[in-house]
Order: C-alpha cells, then structure tokens, then sequence
C-alpha cells in the first residue's frame, strides 16, 4: 500500500514536470518505473507516456521513443483479447510514437499488424488512427495493408458504421489507397479473391466514389488514369454498379478512361440482361459523359457497338430508379449531331 501511494506520488510530480515542460533528467530512476508501470498495463503510465511523447524532444530523450514501443508491445501481447482502457492507452501511445517517430512505423506495423495479435477483431478508433499513422509514413506498410484481406475487410466494413469517428478514420484509410494506382489495384484485387472481401467490395468502391465527388477539399482525391483500368472497367463490364457509378463520377470531372465507351456499353448490356437497374443507371450516366468528352469518333463507336437500341430500351419510367430515364435522354442529346439524331443513320 505504502509502495502504490509512493508510485502515486511520484507520478503527480512526474505529471507536474511534464506540465511545466521542464527537463526529466534529474528525475533519477523514476523514468525505469514509469515504463515498468506501462508493461503491466497502468493505465496512468501509459497515459503519462502517451503525453510525454505528444511534447517533443524533451521528453523523448528521457523516455526513448524505442523504448516506449516496446513498453505497449508487450503489454498488448499480455492483454490479447482485452478491450479496457488501458489496451486503448497502449495503442494511442504507439500512435504517437509513430507520428514522432516515422522510423520506427515499419517494426510496430509488424508487432502490431503482421503478428499473432487480432488487433482489428473488434474495430475502435485508436486501432484505426495507429493503422493509418503506420501505412502514412511506411509505404511497405502501406502495401502489405492493401494485400491483407483480413486487415483490408475489417478497416471496409468500418466505413457503414454507425459510429461517425470510426467511419471517417476508415475513410481517411481508403483515401490513402485510393490515391496511389498500385495500392488502389492491390486493394481491388484482394477484396475481390475471397467471399468475405468481397462482400466488402461495393463499399470499398462507394467510399472512393465519394471522396472523388466531395465537396470537403480535405477528402477529396483525383484518381490517376492508370487506377481506372483494369479490375475496375472488368467489374464495370459486368454491369457491378459501385464501379459503372466511379467510372462516371471520375469522368463527370474530366478524367475519362480510354475505352470508356465500351465499358459503358459492356456494363448496360450486362444490367439490362441482369435486371440490374441500378448499374443500368449509372451504366448510362457514364455513357452520357462518354460521348460528351469523346465528340464524334465516341458517337460512332456507341453505333458501332450497337447502343442505340440499349439506351432506348431504358427510356421508360421506373419508379426504383427515376433517373434512369434522365439519364437515357442526355445521352440522346449527346448523340444529336447538326440537329440530326444519330439514331437515323444507325
């Protein structure tokens, strides 16, 4: 009792000089306790490290940044399966670990990630908020995240939580996929191997359609061309609405892949063989930006490949889908040549 009420004391002075941000290093033998304390789990430890590492260098040089990682390492190891305070206190301190200390991402991304722990088995925010610290400022990191279909699945399936704070962290995740081509494909690739991922695919797709259509200037993304092809046309092709939708969510904005007008002709074909009409819709939509930046050599291809008839056939109204008709009639308008329709020389 008398030990815990020294330990006690000598941490309100500790806290004390963290306040006043004076240096630690007369402080003697008090820093080996402290991080003693934060192996077994004292929430007040890791509290206290966790600030200590937020002050910079003053503090780091008496507690080693090294050493701090170790420190929730281990405990975390310890607490495997444990969802208290003090397993969140270890992961936000391993967050601000990284955030100071962008070297040392790549070996607590092992520990953490690529080890036996089950660290995403049951999401929070801090699990998050370290995930997206680690592939930040590790691109292998970054890499081996979009390859993992377990890690890759669990961060998706945050984005349609109900928590708001833990959406906007797997969306800040998604955006730094969505960003680089290589990761952006890995990410698509590994959702779509196995049935769990790629339950998780349309959301994932979603997600990135609307960071590209966002108005928050801190959200929204420019996909480069080269994220376009590929998986993402393949799916389109095959009427999956979530990818006819992006394609034309990034076209609406000028960046129109190459065989655009195929994919959207391939993917209406596909929903109106599948009854899809939601990929119907946003099949057309592309197509109406299709032919509006591909002028005249985009019109005659849509009559080469026969998509005259395919876009009259979803003129009609459908009350599950009332812009599909808006949609076929823009497209119209973008076939209309010198006051002719194109649809006469078809």
């Amino acid at each position: 009792m008398a030990a815990c009420e020294e330990t006690n004391s000598e941490l309100e002075e500790l806290e004390k000089f963290l306040e006043e941000e004076v240096s630690l290093h007369e402080l003697k033998g008090l820093s080996g306790r402290v991080m003693e304390g934060a192996e077994l789990g004292d929430v007040r430890c890791l509290n206290f490290l966790r600030n200590a590492m937020a002050k910079g260098p003053c503090f780091r040089e008496a507690f080693r940044p090294a050493d701090v990682s170790t420190c929730a390492v281990v405990f975390l190891k310890r607490a495997e399966g444990d969802r208290d305070e003090a397993r969140s206190e270890a992961i936000k301190l391993l967050n601000n670990v990284v955030c100071g200390s962008q070297e040392l991402a790549p070996e607590i991304w092992k520990e953490i990630f690529q080890s036996d722990l089950d660290i995403l088995s049951q999401d929070d925010v801090p699990t998050l908020a370290l995930l997206n610290a680690c592939i930040n400022a590790d691109e292998a990191a970054a890499f081996a995240f979009s390859t993992d279909e377990k890690l890759l699945s669990s961060s998706t399936r945050c984005l349609s939580s109900e928590d708001e704070d833990l959406a906007l962290w797997s969306l800040v995740i998604t955006r730094k996929l969505a960003q680089s081509p290589k990761l952006f494909k890995a990410s698509l690739a590994t959702l779509q191997e196995s049935e769990e991922g790629f339950k998780c695919l349309d959301t994932f797709i979603y997600a990135v359609d609307e960071l590209l259509s966002s108005d928050n200037v801190h959200l929204k993304i420019k996909l480069d061309p080269e994220s376009l092809v590929g998986i993402l046309s393949t799916l389109a092709k095959d009427g999956k609405a979530s990818a006819l939708t992006l394609l034309g969510t990034a076209a609406s904005t000028g960046n129109l892949v190459e065989n655009a007008v195929e994919v959207s002709i391939c993917g209406l074909q596909s929903a109106v063989d599948g009854s899809l009409t939601s990929a119907r819709s946003s099949a057309l939509r592309l197509l109406m930006f299709s032919v509006h930046l591909g002028g005249r050599e985009a019109q005659n291809l849509v009559l080469q490949l026969g998509g005259i008839p395919l876009v009259l056939s979803s003129m009609g109204v459908d009350d599950t889908n009332p812009l599909m008709r808006e949609w076929s009639v823009m497209c119209i308008r973008n076939l209309t040549e010198d006051g002719k329709l194109k649809i006469r020389k078809a």
